[in-house]
């Protein structure tokens, strides 16, 4: 309904006629009056004559005595706005008619001024706010317009709303297309579609959204669908829009892909809930509102610096709480957002967090894909502060161990403010970045009696005299100390204000009511714990052996009690009902997760070491993590025929664990969902001492940490993985690791550290006599001397490696150095030579990634031979299946492959898809591939050819890719 207009009265045509006072609905009478007030309302700020109302309510048929019963329908609408207690003067009676004011309260005239002002948000760039407004003005909609009014003429003249609904519909559609929303839309514009299947908008709407969610098939079946209902029905074959719009599917034209979201339109809102019965600190709040100042002492502006506070004190001060209840209550103040991150600085069993570690997931959080998120600290913290120039946006840092931890930190925007907190001083953050420290002491006495108060409920402290300020005392006046004694006074009748203070007192039993550090919270968690029925118990004490996981999904707990994927499921819930677990999201796979406060979790591990054995606590870790294991080789089995190819194995024990829907439904989205999961796993395994478990876990998503470019995490498992190997004795599994770690060098096209390390994983597995793996290691080596020009070198670790894969029956490993050899041929002039082994390779059984790098090399080879149609069909192929699996790697060498053929069809095409080639290099960090791209824009031609030239010929060099070089340098 209308906003806005006279005070208490509301009218609705946007559905049934709808009138209200108030709260309270109006009834104006019969069909009659009910026409003709709905005539007034679609004319509102007109006159509407007695002849034109008897013409839209009574239509043909009007009686003799109609001027009379217009009259009478009036004086009845009237009556009924008085009776309720509205204004019967909105109806006003006029020269030649009658007429409602302009300025009336009516949803129509709302979804005017809310559509005008959409379009004016989305003409000045402001896509995201104007594709609320419109879907804020789409909700007003209830239903057919004046559903319920019979007269033909009425309606006819309402149809222009539904019109404007359907219209501003596909507006709105089109921003939130431009916004990355196509997945959530394609059920929406289906409906739509179906009800309106002459609306070409509406359907090419539909067909984007599907090629963009991968579905191009689907993208084309729905404009034939529509090609059809238009020559059957109209004899009109489909407008230029459907059309472009399908042309450009079948071209696989970029704006029919996947768009990166706008960055600019994400605000992040990371702050945890504020502590409940937050008290006091009335200073302190007041101190920190000196971050939210604009000048300095001078009166100057202070946007060049940062501001920053480190809040510093005890453990158990409420240095936490107190951030979070500012934060909260200044979360205006920040409107492009907050972030937040717990630092582990002082947690047990966990190491401080790496701020390159954290600075990816602000990036992350900020919009940044992840292939564009830089390799070292330094460029992420570059970035990081690029992003944050003159936007207004918190950043509060818990928890932090060092100075040095928090500076990369640091934005670098004085828009920007900062809160750390810390049980240090880090006064070197005072010094060098002139942060305000903040020491918190121990609370007032009234305050530390009002936190009590307000937790424990004042029934329970009726006596709020001396006893309770005894009991405050006893306490030290520590907030986390206060909430312990108040909780046990809460939980029920186990304890009275006297008998909980008569226990303090004695101070031999103080230190076991309110233990400090760590285990503090020990007895007020024991009495959740005993209230819990005994499979939840275990369920809880299973959880507390995990280590650093930052949240599970319910299949891990099912792998740790050896039970159905329900049966976790409803355990979780439990132990969320009695507040031993937090809900914490769904993740992108669709799986709830749950996270486990930190202290809680030390409770839990003192559980399992007191009420299981260390053979039984060994037991459930080795399902869960053998568990992990055995589904993410399931994952990695749905793109390749059999799952242990091009993959080393050993005898780590897997556990069948009841596999997740959201597993088969989307293997790689469940796969990034479980990522830090599986680093935790293959961290924990490490430190276990059970390599075996750790290499094998670590080598299983390498495809993963390829595709999505998470290389900082595929050195944190292999590094892990190595070296529990190395102290074990595990000299398969070292080989493994240091052929992981090749190729982590080889892909950041460091080659001579990949070709050494390659080289002692290579003599590792011969001397322990595993020829496969020694034959993978000979393969990646070959590619190195491949790109360093040592063609003879390749050629002899190629053959060598393709013997024993075909030996073995490895189809996709003898596929890919298949492909190599193809390539070998191609870089050395050999041309006949390339194609056999490539269409050879291609009759293989093979995964889709596989065939993809294969249809790629052979789009390569048909261009070298100068077969340019072949090869562009076998690069759209290629791209089409990257695409497929998401292999953010893959598609750009495949985009150099097709711009490089196309540049031979059509110049400006070439050029374009060159470019695209060349900015996902940049984003990846790959300079081979950003030289091989400028070498292909140079050979184009061109003002700014010589530019490329000397790029690629800088990044060559910088490589040792003495091939690409000497032919960039034959251009010169």
């Amino acid at each position: 309904m209308a906003l806005s207009g006279e005070p208490g009265t509301r009218f609705g045509i946007l559905g049934p006629l709808e009138v209200a006072v108030g709260d309270r609905p109006v009834h104006v009478g019969g069909p009659r009056p009910q026409a003709v007030l709905a005539t007034l309302l679609l004319h509102s700020g007109q006159t509407v004559s007695t002849g034109r109302l008897v013409d839209l309510v009574w239509e043909d048929a009007p009686p003799s005595s109609v001027r009379g019963q217009v009259a009478a329908a009036i004086s009845a609408l009237r009556g009924a706005l008085r009776k309720a207690g509205g204004d019967p003067a909105l109806i006003e009676t006029v020269a030649g008619g009658y007429r409602v004011p302009r300025t009336l309260a009516l949803d129509a005239l709302t979804v005017e001024q809310g559509l005008a002002a959409a379009r004016q948000e989305a003409a000045g760039g402001r896509t995201g706010q104007a594709a609320a407004t419109f879907r804020a003005m789409l909700k007003l909609w209830r239903g057919p317009v004046l559903g319920g009014i019979t007269s033909s003429a009425l309606l006819n003249a309402a149809s222009r709303w539904e019109e404007l609904r359907l219209t501003a519909l596909e507006e709105c559609v089109e921003l939130e297309l431009d916004l990355g929303h196509h997945r959530e839309l394609t059920a929406e514009l289906r409906t739509f579609v179906g009800e309106h299947p002459l609306r070409e908008r509406a359907r090419a709407q539909l067909m984007l959204s599907l090629s963009r969610s991968g579905r191009q098939a689907d993208a084309l079946a729905v404009y034939d669908e529509g090609r059809r209902l238009m020559v059957d029905e109209l004899g009109l074959e489909p407008g230029p829009r459907l059309r472009e719009v399908h042309n450009m599917i079948l071209l696989e034209d970029p704006v029919t892909r996947e768009p990166e979201r706008e960055v600019a339109d994400v605000r992040p809102a990371q702050l945890p809930p504020a502590a409940f019965a937050f008290t006091g600190r009335q200073a302190e709040l007041e101190e920190l509102d000196s971050l939210l100042e604009t000048g300095d002492e001078t009166g100057g502006e202070t946007g060049d610096a940062v501001r920053v506070s480190v809040v510093s004190g005890v453990g158990g001060i409420g240095k936490t709480a107190l951030a979070m209840a500012w934060a909260h209550r200044r979360a205006e103040r920040f409107p492009d957002g907050q972030l937040f991150a717990d630092l582990s600085g002082f947690t047990r069993g966990s190491p401080p967090a790496a701020p390159e570690s954290v600075l990816d997931g602000f990036l992350r959080a900020l919009g940044v894909p992840g292939r564009r998120i830089p390799q070292s600290l330094a460029e992420r913290t570059a970035l990081y502060r690029s992003m944050l120039v003159g936007r207004r946006l918190l950043v509060v840092l818990d928890n932090a161990h060092s100075a040095d931890q928090v500076r990369p930190l640091l934005p670098g925007s004085g828009t920007c403010r900062v809160i750390v907190t810390s049980r240090k001083r880090l006064s070197g953050l005072v010094v060098q970045e002139g942060a305000r420290p903040l020491a918190l002491e121990v609370l007032q006495p009234a305050d530390a009696r009002l936190l009590l108060r307000r937790i424990a409920g004042r029934r329970r402290v009726e006596d709020d005299g001396d006893e309770l300020s005894t009991l405050a005392e006893l306490c030290d006046r520590l907030p986390l100390a206060l909430r312990i004694a108040a909780a046990k006074l809460a939980v029920g009748s186990a304890w009275s204000l006297g008998e909980l203070t008569g226990s303090l007192r004695a101070e031999r039993h103080r230190l076991n009511e309110l233990r400090q550090d760590e285990e503090q919270l020990r007895n007020t968690f024991e009495l959740s714990y005993l209230d819990l029925p005994q499979p939840a118990r275990r369920a809880f004490r299973r959880i507390g052996l995990l280590q650093g996981v930052r949240d599970l999904a319910p299949w891990t707990l099912a792998a740790l009690l050896h039970t159905s994927l329900r049966g976790a499921e409803e355990l979780c819930e439990e132990l969320a009902n009695a507040q031993m677990l937090q809900p914490a999201r769904r993740d992108a796979s669709g799986q709830r997760r749950y996270t486990m406060h930190d202290l809680v979790r030390l409770f839990a591990i003192e559980r399992a070491e007191a009420e299981e054995s260390q053979e039984q606590r060994a037991e459930a870790l080795t399902r869960a993590i053998g568990g992990m294991l055995a589904l993410a080789e399931r994952a990695r089995g749905h793109d390749h025929p059999r799952h242990d190819l091009m993959l080393l194995r050993g005898t780590a024990p897997r556990h069948p664990a009841e596999p997740p829907p959201q597993l088969d439904a989307d293997p790689m989205t469940w796969l990034d969902a479980e990522r830090h999961t599986l680093m935790a796993f293959v961290t924990q395994a490490a430190r276990l001492g059970w390599a075996g478990l750790a290499w094998e876990l670590a080598a299983t998503p390498v495809y993963l940490y390829e595709m999505s470019c998470y290389f900082d995490d595929w050195r944190t498992v292999a590094d892990a993985a190595l070296s529990a190997c190395r102290e074990s004795g595990d000299r398969r599994g070292e080989a493994a690791m240091l052929l992981s770690l090749g190729e982590i060098l080889h892909q950041r096209r460091q080659l001579p550290e990949s070709q050494a390390t390659l080289a002692t994983a290579m003599r590792i597995f011969e001397e322990v006599g595993d020829e496969y793996g020694a034959a993978l290691a000979r393969r990646y080596r070959g590619v190195a001397f491949l790109y360093q020009g040592a063609e003879d070198a390749a050629l002899k670790e190629f053959r060598a490696a393709f013997a024993v894969f075909e030996r073995v029956g490895d189809s996709t490993a003898e596929a890919v150095t298949l492909g190599n050899i193809a390539l070998l041929h191609t870089t050395a002039g050999c041309l006949e030579l390339a194609e056999e082994p490539l269409v050879r390779a291609l009759a293989l059984p093979l995964g889709k990634r596989t065939q993809a790098l294969l249809t790629k090399r052979l789009a390569d080879t048909y261009h070298a031979l100068g077969r340019n149609l072949e090869a562009v069909e076998a690069g759209r192929l290629a791209l089409r299946l990257t695409r497929e699996q998401r292999d953010q790697i893959g598609e750009v060498w495949v985009l150099l492959s097709l711009g490089e053929a196309l540049s031979d069809l059509d110049g400006r095409l070439g050029r374009e898809t060159l470019v695209s080639s060349l900015a996902g290099a940049d984003r990846l960090g790959d300079l081979l591939l950003s030289g091989r791209a400028h070498l292909a824009l140079a050979r184009l031609g061109g003002e700014d050819a010589d530019d490329h030239l000397d790029l690629a010929i800088t990044a060559f060099r910088s490589l040792g890719a003495q091939h690409w070089l000497e032919k960039a340098l034959h251009l010169k």
